[in-house]
């Protein structure tokens, strides 16, 4: 037997660390199963919310879209019939203050009407949802961008006024406001410190 193990203190400290081991990785593997555990719980916690928050975005934008459906089909939006249409968009938008703007132009893309006073001319073809409205003669989302008009950080909604020939007669817009974004967060019950960050396809942070 070699010298250091023949100490009868030696040979008693081994057995101890001999008995306590498995003790040991019992309470490491307890400490694991917890983690783990806690994991899980966030992991599900966080999917839930996402899930809350995406579900009132897709709310937020199907409103949106009932209702430039329904202003496409008015006759003075169809006719250019600015001085009718832009003091009722600015109706609607003193009582949705969800959104920034809410406007039409015509199909070359000269605004006449709009919800926020402007300064004619004012041209919006160069858009890419105003050309995609165009193109797709359907509802279409633009990227995240400062609006123009209200100078608020916005997504714009549009879609085309189509005759019956499925010529586009007119593009109606809204400005949605990412001011629901924190206000939606206000209603969910988080946990402190949560931070929570939305971003667009491109990956832009925009809230």
């Amino acid at each position: 037997m070699p010298r250091f193990l023949s100490s009868l203190r030696v040979r008693l400290l081994l057995l101890v660390l001999v008995t306590a081991v498995p003790g040991i990785g019992l309470v490491l593997y307890e400490e694991f199963e917890q983690w783990q555990l806690a994991t899980d719980v966030s992991r599900q916690q966080a999917l839930h919310v996402a899930h809350e928050i995406s579900r009132e975005h897709e709310r937020y934008i199907e409103a949106a879209r009932q209702l430039l459906m329904s202003l496409a089909q008015l006759p003075d939006v169809r006719k250019f019939q600015a001085d009718s249409t832009g003091p009722f968009f600015a109706d609607i938008l003193r009582q949705f203050p969800s959104y920034t703007n809410l406007g039409t132009a015509k199909a070359n893309g000269d605004l006449f009407a709009s919800g926020l006073p402007f300064k004619a001319p004012l041209n919006i073809a160069d858009q890419p949802y105003f050309q995609h409205a165009l193109k797709t003669r359907d509802f279409t989302i633009s990227k995240y961008q400062i609006g123009s008009l209200s100078g608020k950080p916005s997504i714009t909604i549009a879609y085309p006024a189509v005759d019956k020939s499925g010529a586009v007669q007119a593009v109606v817009f809204v400005g949605l406001s990412l001011d629901w974004f924190k206000t939606f967060l206000a209603t969910l019950q988080l946990p402190n410190d949560t931070v929570i960050t939305l971003s667009d396809h491109d990956g832009a942070v925009i809230a």
